[in-house]
């Protein structure tokens, strides 16, 4: 990670970590940590998930009258940010709902 990701995390949460786990990107250091069966406080792996959960410049919009290509973009990405990170996905789940309903609607 970078020394500006570094940045929010506490020192006791950065504790847990090696060096070498520090020096991995945030989406590598999960995988290394689930595949090590490693539990940490829910507050890094939720900082985790946050440092890969940036979207894209490139992510499709919400917006009237989408056209069915355009909602089924939206819609698998959505689902892939939602399968990625399923931390954040609880959070915000009822927004994800709110939108994908917007997106059904938009078929009709």
């Amino acid at each position: 990670m970078k020394i500006d990701e570094l940045q929010n995390f506490t020192i006791d949460e950065l504790s847990n970590l090696s060096v070498a786990e520090l020096e991995l990107e945030a989406k590598d250091l999960i995988k290394k940590l689930q595949n090590d069966n490693r539990e940490l406080p829910f507050s890094v792996i939720a900082k985790l998930q946050e440092l890969c959960s940036q979207m894209p410049e490139g992510a499709p919009k919400v917006k009237e009258g989408m056209t069915k290509a355009e909602i089924c973009m939206l819609l698998t990405f959505m689902i892939t940010y939602m399968t990625n990170l399923p931390e954040i996905s609880k959070k915000w789940a009822p927004i994800f709902q709110a939108i994908i309903d917007f997106l059904i609607n938009q078929f009709n």
